[in-house]
């Protein structure tokens, strides 16, 4: 029981909370009558509900972007009292109101609650180990207060075996203590005290993890030799104890500069935890470090063989941007670094640390002004490094953008400013690769001006960028000499320090810090070393005091802010936080004086990227107004139109997109297009169907950056689409050359062959992608074959690898039996989906049953509708009003040509209480108003409903593409012809095009509609594919543009309920 008690707070404490849970279990199972058993569970499933909001009113932001207001604690608690168990007693109450209170940080009030709950209760174990669990959490004289209730709880517990555990902690906790200042008494009062500990509670792992850190604390000499024999037997003892002692004991070689050992202390990790991505994270960080490239692809491979495709991917290109800078590797392969951060940048695209690769990729690209972007975005991302900043600012004076690069300054501080003089000659060497030389000159620079701290600063952060962090910290520690007041020389030592891996010597030098500096900059530095040190709790403490002390400080709150929306803090509020901070500076920045501050530019930014966030329209056109405001005598500046660019480019209305396409043409008129936003405006070309505008950028990309993958990978997928197969040969062939193992290459170059008429030869390549011996970790791979293959029409080779999945992994068979519903056997389908009726995917499967039947209506007939018929009433029965059961409902009477049904079912949907605003009304408002528009009838009325939907989710092209077809009942033909191309800027697809036929034949243009029809056509519409309603208008535009009927058999499943929403 002890063991999984300990096992159980490893693994909470490593975030893993399904294997904490089960070993809190295990502990309360195999000793029912353990009182610390029981309160570690008790509180564990509390801490996690609450930290899962499922013991919480979900709190409610307002349109302004403010914080939720935090419910009052008396609140909170009474509505924890609802949700415990009826057999929870007194104490169990107690323990998790005082969590509650701990969560808040009210520790006096935490400690004042236990210590009545004592009081009253003086023999429960459970609360006085809560209680030493919270001194040693408490900020202040913590430890002191764990030993006097320690001394206490033995009076009243006696020899109580289930509180030794927590008599051991404060003990070893004390020794720790002890060692850590010699003020205290250091190494050699510990020593005695620790012997004691020993002796009372045995050779346990906590004893000698405190052996450790005692041993580090005394700088033996001999250190490598005691660590060795203390790690004797640890193999022996249980899974917990071992993760506990190996993840302490590595962290002690790292920091005594014993790489080696550590590597192998972190490897015995990893055989412990196989599928733990942090392990081989650090596994990878460490190869990296110690240039170590034979280890650093193995971690890769362990990484991506764990699935963590974002992680492997940025590993492997910080592997080769690292190699390339130091002319290890051939400039070439920063194809395939760029093509890795890409594919990083979709999976997590606010990572400051992505942006700071992206940039030194552009610098090795010579793309100065991608560079530029890419700093700039990642200053956005997190807290300015003056290192960064120093190269923004060279970079836009040699672009003669003077202007910017004064502007970049206003980012830092006073002191760091004064740092910033630029060496244009150091700078260049240092680009060009030509590293020696530049420290040469950079050294020729200090001795100069010896005298000078700033000089020394400067020095230590070129040496820090050209990675020789030792000498840097000698020329931090001269800086620090001659200013000790000057902060930026403390944060800039200890920083050198931490990237040393000299977390000691980073704390020691702290203290220092905190005996010459000024009380009122003190908490800033607190709180920028804690970040650095990786102590989140720590540095959000300090940034807080900071903006308490000093609450007009524009750039503190912009810092504390930063922080919050950083990678370090990972709490669930982290964006409220944010904001906090963010409506203080735009608080401040309503004033006149204030409102060209560059950190109010800057909160307006990231306050209109989190309210963009919501992906709710209004809160989009609120996000753009608020970047508006940076204007400079009513101009944006470049940062501005490309953050809004941003924001809008994926947005799915048409009006967005054609702003998004003319703020990018801004930015390329004034030069100042990096290549990833270029081809952002080509492919938006592509979408809009304007192809001389996309082919010219396209070619210009193509010209300026003829060995990046990506920008060949898309050329040839738009050349694909538009059918010009010889000049998407000639593309494909150029990747081949770049990359010819690739699979997106491989995929492509089925394309082109099935294209081409050469199915065969297009499975075949397909096929190549296949592991020849697949396992369940290449599922992901198989399904996107037979995906592919599908798509080609190659169905019988597409059945088998869809099959071959769903053997190695069972929860794909939904995606089986979908394939086999639409292009196999549809009774086999049925089986498969039937299996699934009752569990969780009860509602999937049914939807994928109606949308097959629908399909194969033509074929089929009636012949299942019975059986769904069936579903439905069940599902109905358990849950009347679920409005995504409805949706299916209406999807499936649609088939069978009940339209009146379906308008009932819409309408009585819009009544409902529930769906009175937000996507799903306006998914039903849009497939009721597309309804009554087929049918002729009640256009007035479908008029009000398409607006009502568009004031929900704004003018979105689904939207846009249903009032066309309302326009076009009502006789407004130009008005049905606007919103229809307009619709069709954000892609071009058979359902639309039809519709537009349908409007250019009303204006009695057949050449125009003939056309527009064919396109459809070549697109796969089929009247088996469309709804009754649309498959009668469909035969009409035939007979009247005198086109014979067309071929059945290809299916697109459009149907008259387009737009599912609220289903997915």
């Amino acid at each position: 029981a002890r063991v999984d008690l300990l096992l159980g707070q490893c693994y909470e404490q490593m975030g893993q909370y399904d294997r904490a849970k089960d070993a809190y279990d295990r502990a309360v199972l195999a000793d029912p009558t353990s009182d610390e058993g029981r309160a570690a569970r008790v509180a564990f499933h509390r801490v996690r509900q609450l930290a899962e909001g499922r013991l919480a009113v979900p709190p409610d932001a307002d349109d302004a972007g403010q914080p939720p207001a935090e419910r009052p604690v008396e609140e909170e608690w009474q509505a924890l009292l609802a949700k415990l168990s009826e057999d929870a007693t007194e104490a169990d109450k107690q323990l998790l109101k005082s969590n509650l209170l701990l969560q808040r940080e009210e520790y006096n009030q935490a400690r004042d609650l236990l210590g009545k709950a004592r009081a009253a209760d003086p023999k429960n174990a459970r609360l006085w180990a809560a209680s030493i669990q919270l001194a040693l959490r408490a900020p202040e004289q913590g430890l002191q207060d764990a030993l006097q209730l320690l001394r206490e709880a033995q009076e009243q517990l006696g020899d109580n075996e289930s509180f030794r555990m927590t008599a051991e902690q404060v003990h070893v906790a004390y020794v720790d203590w002890l060692a850590s200042d010699p003020k205290r008494g250091g190494a050699d009062k510990a020593k005695p005290l620790l012997a004691a500990a020993e002796q009372e509670f045995g050779d346990t792992t906590l004893i000698r993890l405190a052996k450790i850190k005692l041993l580090a604390a005394e700088g033996s000499s001999d250190l490598a030799d005691q660590l060795h024999q203390l790690e004797q037997g640890i193999d022996g003892r249980p899974e917990g104890e071992q993760l506990l002692f190996w993840s302490n004991v590595w962290l002690q070689y790292y920091q005594h500069g014993l790489r080696d050992d550590a590597r192998r202390c972190l490897q015995r990790l990893a055989q412990l935890q196989p599928n733990n991505l942090k392990i081989q994270t650090m596994l990878f960080d460490l190869a990296l470090e110690m240039q170590d490239n034979e280890s650093m692809q193995k971690a890769i491979a362990d990484i991506r063989a764990l699935g963590d495709e974002t992680g492997w991917r940025r590993c492997e290109a910080a592997r080769l941007v690292f190699r390339i800078a130091r002319g290890q590797q051939d400039k070439s392969a920063l194809a395939d670094a760029q093509r890795l951060i890409d594919e990083v940048k979709q999976a997590r695209p606010d990572w400051n640390e992505v942006y700071r690769l992206q940039a030194e990729i552009d610098l090795l690209n010579d793309n100065q002004e991608a560079a530029v972007a890419n700093f700039q975005r990642s200053f956005e991302l997190g807290p300015p490094n003056v290192i960064a900043v120093r190269k923004v600012h060279l970079l836009l004076s040699r672009m003669g953008r003077h202007g910017e690069a004064q502007k970049v300054l206003g980012l830092l501080g006073d002191e760091q400013r004064a740092s910033v003089v630029p060496e244009q000659q150091v700078e260049n060497l240092m680009r060009t690769g030509k590293t020696a030389a530049a420290l040469q000159m950079a050294q020729t620079a200090v001795d100069a001006d010896s005298a000078n701290p700033m000089k020394h600063l400067w020095h230590g952060q070129i040496l820090v960028h050209a990675k020789e962090v030792a000498a840097a910290v000698q020329a931090f520690r001269r800086a620090v000499e001659l200013a000790p007041q000057q902060s930026q020389a403390w944060l800039a030592l200890i920083t050198a320090l931490a990237l040393n891996q000299e977390q000691a010597a980073a704390a020691t030098e702290l203290q220092r810090a905190q005996l010459h500096l000024a009380a009122d900059e003190l908490p800033l530095l607190l709180a920028q070393c804690s970040e650095v040190l990786a102590k989140p709790d720590d540095a959000e403490r300090y940034y807080q005091m900071a903006c308490d002390a000093d609450p007009t400080n524009l750039s503190l709150q912009r810092a504390t802010a930063a922080f919050y929306l950083g990678p370090h803090y990972t709490g669930n509020d982290k964006n409220s936080k944010a904001r906090r901070h963010l409506n203080e500076i735009l608080r401040h920045g309503k004033n006149t004086a204030e409102a060209a501050d560059p950190n109010v530019a800057w909160a307006r930014r990231m306050a209109a990227r989190l309210l963009a966030a919501s992906g709710q329209y209004a809160d989009i056109q609120k996000a753009i107004e608020l970047i508006q405001q940076n204007h400079t005598d009513r101009q944006l500046g470049s940062t501005e139109l490309l953050e809004m660019a941003r924001i809008l480019a994926n947005r799915p209305e048409p009006v967005s997109r054609q702003r998004t396409t003319e703020l990018l043409e801004q930015l390329r008129e004034r030069g100042e297009l990096a290549a990833n936003e270029q081809l952002i405006l080509a492919q938006l070309y592509h979408r809009a169907g304007q192809w001389p505008a996309c082919r010219s950028l396209m070619d210009d990309l193509i010209a300026q950056n003829s060995s990046d993958y990506r920008i060949w990978a898309v050329y040839s997928v738009m050349l694909l689409d538009r059918g010009d197969l010889s000049q998407a040969a000639r593309r494909i062939a150029q990747l081949e050359s770049l990359d010819p193992n690739n699979t997106a290459t491989k995929e492509l170059q089925a394309s082109l062959l099935a294209k081409q008429g050469q199915p065969q030869e297009a499975v075949a390549t397909l096929k190549q992608i296949l592991p020849a011996a697949p396992t369940r970790k290449d599922v992901p791979t198989l399904l996107r074959v037979a995906g592919l293959l599908g798509q080609i029409k190659q169905y019988d080779q597409a059945e088998q690898v869809f099959r071959q999945a769903a053997e190695l992994e069972p929860r794909t068979r939904l995606q089986l039996a979908t394939f086999l519903g639409r292009y196999g056997d549809l009774n086999e389908a049925f089986k498969m989906l039937d299996a699934a009726r009752g569990t969780r995917s009860d509602l999937a499967a049914l939807s994928i049953a109606v949308d097959c039947v629908n399909r194969r209506r033509h074929e089929v007939g009636n012949q299942y509708d019975p059986q769904l018929e069936a579903w439905f009433e069940r599902l109905v029965r358990a849950n009347p009003g679920a409005s995504p059961l409805q949706m299916q409902l209406a999807k499936f009477r649609d088939g069978q040509g009940r339209y009146d049904d379906v308008e009932q079912i819409y309408r009585q949907l819009l009544d409902q209480r529930d769906l009175t605003a937000g996507p799903e009304r306006a998914a039903v408002l849009n497939n009721l108003a597309y309804t009554l528009a087929l049918q002729g009838e009640k256009g007035n009325e479908g008029m009000t409903m398409i607006n009502e939907a568009i004031k929900l989710v704004g003018p979105a092209a689904e939207v846009l593409d249903t009032r066309a077809m309302v326009k076009l009942s009502l006789g407004d033909v130009q008005g049905a012809l606007e919103d229809l191309k307009l619709a069709l800027i954000t892609g071009r697809s058979a359902l639309k095009l039809l519709h537009l036929a349908l409007a250019e034949l009303a204006a009695d243009d057949k050449p125009s509609a003939r056309k527009t029809l064919e396109e459809a056509q070549q697109l796969g519409l089929d009247e088996d594919g469309i709804g009754g309603l649309e498959r009668e208008k469909y035969q009409q535009l035939m007979r009247q543009l005198g086109i014979s009927q067309a071929r059945r058999g290809v299916n697109t499943g459009l149907t008259a309920v387009r737009w599912l929403r609220a289903t997915a």
